[in-house]
């Protein structure tokens, strides 16, 4: 009985302590992230550019380094836009979109989404209007000081207070003010400022920020309107007469056009980066990187040349070529017409001399020289450019004169031959005497 006695009061105090500790727990809350999304304007025209912007927080501190996904679609629900950035160190972000000048008008809705580790963890959406692009007019566009000017646009928020200014040495000069009609157009008439002559431009603004802009002159001193007219006629005289020379000059591009296309020719010499060129107008002479030239093949140290007027045979040096890589009987040439690789019989090579293991080769582009070994029947002759290695006949009939690089070798060979024969003579005659003193 104690012992259950006992039991029982052990459970009790402990289902009562995490009872307390249940009640004195503080409460893990999960996170609290928070998205905001504003568009730079609540409406804006074709053309314009708007700007999405806002800040992400994790339990009220900025989040900072986190992928931002940004989607704009028009009124027809078509995607307009779409982008990742990432929020910057104090939690913000930002995305630019220009509408198409001839983009839809309407509601356009932004979603936006914040992603971390691959999930989404916060979004929010946001819209704006697209309104048609706005206009601007002034009558007339240059005025004096104090003359009536009138003004007109469209494009405009409906039923919205707008404003008419200009800007003057930094200062905002009040033109005008007044709200526009039901359909987004505006009017009304202002004093030209009495500031200096020059150009300004005009901007009228409404309240959801739409603005138009035009040029206006501002003259201190009244036109001479009959100079003007005179100056305006001899300006149309003047068009007409450089029209007239345009039409002229059109008349013989058409000439000029009508003549190349019968025009004929075929590569008469290049000479390095240049081509003549022997055509039925007469000869030309023109970069070879317009003929479209390519070395299809050398033999003989002559380079057949491709182009698209033809094929001409010229020397390599004809076209700048130098050796710049040897390996194995294959070299590398550079030339004004591009790099080619090929044997070194098609360029001449021979080996002209051959002494204390230094080779010199001739070729049809100079000389090398270059150490000279031979591993059996293999020689091998190592140079600044590379290394060419052959078998001896092949080094022979294709590299070398008719002293080739065995000369050293084939005379000691000679000499190992005749003293052979030497030997063997003087042992046949030591074996005949003996027989004799035998016989006798």
């Amino acid at each position: 009985m104690n012992h259950q006695k006992t039991l029982k009061t052990a459970l009790c105090t402990a289902l009562i302590a995490a009872f307390a500790l249940g009640l004195c727990a503080p409460a893990f809350a999960a996170d609290v992230w928070t998205l905001s999304a504003t568009p730079s304007s609540s409406s804006v025209a074709q053309g314009a550019l708007v700007t999405i912007s806002g800040t992400l927080t994790l339990n009220g501190a900025a989040a900072s380094g986190v992928f931002v996904s940004v989607q704009i679609t028009d009124t027809a629900g078509n995607l307009a836009y779409s982008t990742i950035v990432t929020t910057a160190t104090d939690g913000t972000y930002s995305a630019q979109y220009r509408i198409a000048p001839n983009g839809a008008t309407g509601t356009y809705s932004v979603a936006i989404t914040a992603s971390q580790g691959g999930a989404q963890v916060a979004a929010t959406v946001a819209t704006f209007a697209v309104t048609p692009a706005t206009t601007l007019t002034l009558t007339p566009i240059w005025a004096a000081p104090g003359a009536t000017v009138a003004y007109a646009g469209t494009g405009f928020t409906a039923s919205r207070a707008f404003n008419v200014s200009l800007t003057w040495t930094g200062i905002a000069v009040q033109l005008s003010s007044g709200t526009s009609n039901a359909s987004g157009a505006v009017s009304g008439t202002f004093k030209a400022p009495a500031i200096a002559s020059a150009v300004y431009t005009v901007t009228l603004n409404d309240s959801t920020g739409l603005l138009g802009t035009a040029s206006f002159g501002v003259g201190q001193t009244p036109l001479d309107l009959s100079q003007v007219l005179t100056t305006l006629n001899a300006i149309g005289t003047n068009v007409t007469t450089l029209q007239n020379a345009l039409n002229t000059v059109g008349t013989n591009v058409v000439a000029v056009q009508t003549l190349l296309t019968t025009v004929s020719g075929t590569v008469n010499t290049i000479n390095g980066n240049t081509a003549t060129l022997s055509t039925s107008i007469g000869a030309v002479s023109t970069a070879v990187s317009n003929l479209g030239a390519s070395i299809s093949s050398i033999n003989s140290g002559l380079a057949q040349v491709q182009t698209a007027v033809g094929a001409l045979s010229t020397p390599l040096a004809n076209l700048d070529a130098k050796i710049v890589a040897l390996n194995g009987t294959v070299a590398t040439i550079s030339t004004s017409v591009g790099t080619v690789s090929t044997d070194l019989a098609a360029i001449n090579a021979k080996v002209t001399s051959n002494g204390n293991g230094i080779a010199t080769i001739q070729t049809t582009l100079g000389t090398i020289q270059g150490d000279m070994a031979k591993t059996g029947d293999i020689a091998t002759i190592t140079t600044s450019l590379g290394t060419i290695s052959a078998k001896i006949d092949t080094v022979q009939s294709d590299v070398t004169s008719t002293k080739d690089t065995t000369s050293g070798l084939s005379t000691l060979i000679i000499v190992a031959i005749v003293l052979a024969l030497v030997a063997a003579i003087a042992a046949i005659a030591s074996i005949v005497l003996m027989r004799r003193k035998i016989a006798g």
